[in-house]
């Protein structure tokens, strides 16, 4: 995928000087954000995120505004922008295929994202946080370039002079190139819940989704490889 949507980084503030960090492992590979509230009502944060299979990753960082409604509700505004890159090429088997179809995907490209966030938290009993969030913003990618080929075997030209068996020669049935792609508008909620296990740590779990408009960001003849429209990850946060 070229796009491969990190989960929303809610910070959850309430206090000012502390610091968060996380370590997750969801459907977009592994990621990690931080947090640091500047004082009782302005922070700053990042993130990271790295694919499992291919060469991609992609990282961001931002600062916001958080202020207590009471005491166990809160608002955070979030500005953020960031890059990602994809690198990949990959052939396999096709399930079913006649004459040992493969299929290679060759893919490159990067984009820049801007985003704007919004999160509630709520303070639960027994030390459990949870946050809703929606995360609205644009990619803008550059130099996209992906290619599609299908391709099967067939026997070779027999050689009179020799009894060993030709190789199979290789029929290309399909060749796909595409070179651009346009910006898209993504809106991407998301919910995330922490519960505390130690005194400075929390399980962290959180689910979301990325719903997006652009010519062929989420529709049209590559939207499978451009676009990852889930987001769920599980792992640990830590207080300081």
């Amino acid at each position: 995928m070229l796009y491969t949507p990190n989960e929303l980084n809610m910070p959850l503030a309430r206090d000012a000087k502390i610091l968060k960090t996380g370590l997750y492992f969801g459907i977009g590979g592994f990621s990690g954000e931080a947090s640091y509230t500047i004082d009782s009502n302005f922070l700053l944060l990042a993130n990271g995120l790295t694919a499992i299979g291919q060469n991609q990753y992609s990282f961001d960082g931002g600062a916001g505004y958080y202020h207590a409604i009471e005491d166990n509700l809160n608002l955070e505004v979030l500005l953020e922008y960031g890059y990602g890159r994809a690198d990949a090429d990959s052939k396999y088997d096709i399930l079913f295929g006649e004459g040992n179809a493969t299929e290679e995907d060759i893919l490159h490209g990067s984009y820049t994202r801007a985003c704007f966030q919004m999160d509630i938290s709520r303070t639960n009993w027994k030390g459990g946080i949870i946050g809703f969030g929606i995360r609205v913003g644009s990619t803008f990618p550059r130099g996209f370039y992906y290619r599609e080929i299908l391709s099967t075997s067939k026997p070779g030209t027999p050689n009179q002079n020799s009894t060993t068996p030709p190789p199979p020669a290789t029929l290309i049935l399909d060749d796909n190139t595409y070179h651009s792609t346009t910006y898209a508008i993504l809106v991407e909620p998301g919910i995330s819940f922490n519960k505390k296990v130690g005194k400075h740590s929390f399980f962290h779990t959180s689910i979301g989704f990325s719903l997006g408009s652009g010519q062929n960001m989420t529709y049209g003849p590559i939207s499978n490889t451009i676009y990852w429209p889930v987001m769920a990850a599980l792992g640990y946060t830590f207080v300081f």
